[in-house]
């Protein structure tokens, strides 16, 4: 099941954090530790090691083992979810093969970890809105907004936050090697992380992946008729030469909260595509053809939808696409 092979790669045997990591139980000790200890920009060069990792208001600690050795999810076990409750009512149909002599113009996928109840994430949450008016192809930047849960002890519980966002989090952890959650963080298509204010090393970042070529094509089409849900059918145009994953989630393209208490107790606060529900990935595995699956995910008038597919050894992501009413 997915997200026990997750947390299987996350917990592990009890490794400590670094010194100066901030604890939910805590707030007060290294108040400037994410931003003076924040892990610059690195590359996801691993394959499916885990790595040491301390998530705030959280423990968790990767195994010794390589996450290879844990339960897989295309193993073909059932799933069991997060904080919400995702129905994938197909699984994945097959046509002929669709040869292609060249490769699709690759879209990438920022995700912003962030929370209400962190003074530093404004700044990176402004950022986000405003990644359309940099020199980005803007038709081609997907940027998500997930919050984590684990600031919601400390004044403030963020109306966004998922359990099951923090899990996300935790996994690039893992991927990308570096032995702390934080918030704002960055991560430019599953690839590189870095302090999510940082507006250069993001857009460089960005450009680094966008001018890498995709395996694959993701079309989005989107039924909203059923009241509170969206049925979201994602189709792929070719097969992988390696393990994926595809994953769908709703967003929230914007939204203003009065925050009443923690650190930004008195501040009213814009926030943009702000992750409503995630899905349950589907395994898209080799040696069979382009494929369709349908996702249903919780869904509210106006809400957009995005997919996309990571590999399954590095999380990197392939490709992704976004469907916007």
């Amino acid at each position: 099941m997915f997200w026990k092979w997750s947390r299987a790669i996350i917990s592990g045997a009890g490794a400590a954090g670094p010194k100066n990591s901030r604890s939910a139980t805590d707030p007060t000790k290294a108040r400037d530790s994410r931003r003076l200890k924040s892990p610059s920009l690195r590359k996801n060069n691993s394959r499916g090691a885990a790595a040491k990792t301390q998530a705030q208001g959280t423990s968790a600690t990767a195994p010794t083992k390589n996450s290879a050795d844990t339960p897989s999810p295309l193993e073909g076990e059932g799933w069991d979810g997060g904080r919400f409750l995702i129905f994938i009512v197909g699984s994945l149909f097959f046509s002929s093969p669709a040869a292609a002599d060249t490769f699709p113009v690759k879209n990438i996928l920022l995700e912003l970890f962030t929370s209400q109840g962190c003074s530093s994430c404004p700044p990176a949450e402004k950022f986000l809105d405003e990644v359309r008016q940099t020199d980005l192809p803007a038709d081609r930047v997907i940027s998500l907004a997930f919050h984590v849960d684990y600031w919601d002890n400390i004044g403030w519980k963020d109306p966004f936050s998922s359990a099951a966002f923090t899990t996300r989090q935790s996994l690039y952890a893992n991927f990308l090697k570096i032995r702390t959650v934080y918030t704002p963080q960055m991560v430019v298509d599953g690839a590189y992380e870095m302090v999510g204010s940082d507006r250069r090393r993001v857009i460089d970042a960005a450009k680094s992946r966008l001018s890498a070529p995709s395996e694959f094509l993701i079309s989005i089409s989107v039924d909203t008729t059923i009241v509170k849900i969206a049925r979201v059918r994602v189709s792929v145009d070719r097969l992988p030469a390696s393990p994926k994953l595809i994953f769908a989630a709703t967003f929230i393209p914007e939204s203003t909260t009065h925050v009443r208490a923690g650190e930004n107790a008195g501040r009213e606060i814009r926030q943009v595509n702000i992750v409503h529900a995630l899905s349950e990935p589907v395994p898209f595995r080799p040696g069979k053809s382009p494929a369709q699956t349908t996702f249903e995910l919780p869904y509210s008038a106006g809400e957009g939808v995005a997919a996309w597919i990571q590999d399954y050894k590095t999380f990197r992501v392939d490709q992704a696409a976004v469907w916007r009413k």
